[in-house]
């Protein structure tokens, strides 16, 4: 249930060749170029993706996940490790994967399977590292519309996203109003509000001034990891206010427990920016 298959959607398959439960689909070819909005053109990437419930519903919802998260949004069985939404999505659940069949891939560009800039370059098989190419939430939209059809799905389809899953709901019915039967979209707008610009801003040069980040073409042994945990905890500023901040934590202490941390006591907050920050470096990469 849990194979990995490649798939090219250029081809024609039975439903049977054509899905399991968790794979990586080909959405671009030489002779199916995926035209980026930059300009820029791949003509060999895939989606890393898997499906949850009934493999062939009436019912479809595609779930679009948030900047650092992945195709795996709740468990496919009792030994599987827990998804990143397991709250919502699941037997008996909102998204009750008894009653839908429910599709998530890692967004191009990603970093979980899905072609993005630590993915081999067909021409060297050496990472794309700095030089993958600029994609947009219309691109990502696009390479996962090339995905949803080859898995044989092309209309009633209920898509929800949160953050930058979101946008990508958004994108959706502005794209494919005919294959989309319904949208949920949450934490997202039509656009990115100037102050959201700036702090994306200082994000990406806290990343860039790690001494580790050599202009993007780090090791895997050596990755900017503090200037990922530190750009990750001035992103978390933005996603609740401050009195949630005072409702949360107060001016509670904490006795410092990682190595990293200050000796002594320390507010609750840092102890959880920390961890923040910490968990993101160790499941993402910076260029991703």
């Amino acid at each position: 249930m849990n194979a990995v298959n490649t798939i090219d959607t250029g081809s024609v398959r039975s439903h049977e060749q054509r899905l399991s439960r968790t794979g990586t689909m080909r959405v671009a070819s030489k002779h199916r170029p995926l035209h980026l909005e930059s300009g820029d053109c791949l003509d060999d990437a895939s989606l890393a993706y898997e499906v949850f419930g009934p493999l062939y519903t009436d019912s479809v919802v595609l779930i679009c996940h948030a900047l650092t998260g992945d195709a795996h949004v709740t468990r496919q069985n009792a030994e599987d490790r827990p998804g990143w939404w397991e709250t919502l999505v699941g037997p008996g659940k909102a998204i009750d994967t008894e009653r839908y069949t429910v599709i998530c891939s890692n967004v191009l560009g990603g970093c979980s399977g899905s072609t993005g800039p630590t993915s081999p370059m067909p021409s060297s098989g050496q990472p794309f590292g700095p030089s993958f190419p600029r994609v947009t939430i219309g691109d990502m939209v696009e390479a996962q519309r090339r995905l949803v059809d080859a898995l044989g799905y092309t209309r009633g389809i209920t898509v929800i996203g949160g953050s930058i899953g979101g946008f990508q709901a958004l994108e959706w019915v502005r794209r494919f109003p005919h294959k989309i039967a319904a949208a949920a979209v949450i934490a997202a707008g039509t656009s990115l509000s100037p102050f959201g610009i700036a702090f994306n801003t200082i994000g990406r040069k806290v990343i860039r001034s790690d001494p580790n980040f050599r202009g993007g073409r780090y090791t895997q042994d050596l990755p900017p990891a503090d200037g990922l945990a530190a750009a990750r905890q001035l992103a978390h500023l933005t996603y609740r206010t401050s009195s949630a901040f005072d409702k949360r934590f107060g001016r509670r202490t904490v006795q410092a427990r990682h190595p990293d941390a200050l000796a002594g006591d320390r507010f609750e907050v840092q102890s959880y920016l920390d961890y923040k920050g910490r968990r993101t470096a160790s499941r993402t990469t910076a260029l991703c």
